[in-house]
């Protein structure tokens, strides 16, 4: 995905400084990379890239975003899958008897190991069957869940809509080895901040600052980003899989404008000062 900006236009201003015979090619591009830092991060109130991608938003940037994407992941993820203790404290709340049978079925050994025989795998079939008829008895908001081992958190990715988050309300499957969704959990909690890493390449060329550790922790493996820029135009370039480009199509324009609104407002500021520069080196 490419895009080139050409609405920032400063060559005719360079035209006219140079036939004033003044130097303005290294205060611009001084400029320009300022910039395109700040395109990239900016720890101010206009934000870069870094501070518009998810997990922030709407104001919530830096260590503060880390902490809401990964509450995000686990209840996302919780939307989907129940474990055992959710199921069992759903139970309890109306019959303490029947959530401590429950508890029993699914802790049964033949249910917490590894199943070895058919026998044993006959074994742990009616302890979850147990269980599942317990859940239908009781009533209440999962009634109709299913039990399952684990998927590997194939139900999770299905859930998910365009923009990576799980729109349902309540979890269709519950989980009988809580373990193995727990280490699902820690993975894609690990995860929180991959997309934002897409711009840990140019911070580090450009020198940008304020970009979080939970960001710069994955280096560039999600993707990456190069930024051109020269006195008439920006161009960005970007190299990433398509779940990212979503994220990131909408958001580069009006980060881009928020560029070119401070270039405008510098440019007044910097045309004087090299003005300045030239009328001392001739005096």
């Amino acid at each position: 995905m490419g895009i080139v900006v050409h609405n920032f236009d400063l060559s005719g201003v360079v035209k006219k400084l140079n036939r004033l015979n003044v130097e303005a090619k290294a205060p611009l591009d001084a400029l320009m990379q300022e910039t395109g830092r700040l395109f990239v991060s900016s720890s101010g109130k206009v934000p870069g890239m870094v501070q518009v991608i998810p997990p922030s938003h709407q104001g919530v940037t830096g260590p503060s975003a880390g902490k809401h994407g990964e509450m995000v992941v686990r209840r996302d993820i919780s939307k989907v899958y129940a474990t055992p203790g959710r199921i069992y404290a759903e139970i309890a709340k109306t019959d303490a008897g029947a959530a401590k049978g429950f508890w029993a079925a699914i802790k049964d050994k033949s249910v917490t190991t590894k199943a070895r025989s058919n026998k044993a795998l006959g074994r742990r079939q009616d302890s979850l069957s147990t269980a599942q008829g317990i859940i239908r008895s009781a009533g209440g908001q999962y009634n109709n869940i299913q039990i399952i081992s684990f998927d590997g958190g194939t139900a999770h990715r299905s859930a998910r809509n365009g923009l990576g988050r799980v729109t349902q309300n309540a979890p269709g499957l519950m989980v009988s080895d809580p373990k193995a969704l727990a280490a699902y959990v820690k993975m894609r909690v690990g995860n929180v901040g991959l997309l934002g890493s897409v711009m840990n390449q140019p911070a580090e060329l450009l020198g940008a600052k304020g970009v979080p550790k939970f960001i710069k922790r994955h280096g560039s493996k999600f993707g990456t980003a190069q930024i051109l820029s020269t006195p008439r135009s920006f161009y960005i370039q970007f190299n990433l899989a398509s779940f990212g480009e979503v994220q990131y199509l909408h958001r580069v324009p009006y980060v881009i404008l928020y560029c070119q609104n401070r270039l405008k407002r510098q440019w007044p500021y910097v045309k004087k000062h090299i003005i300045a520069q030239a009328q001392l080196k001739a005096a």
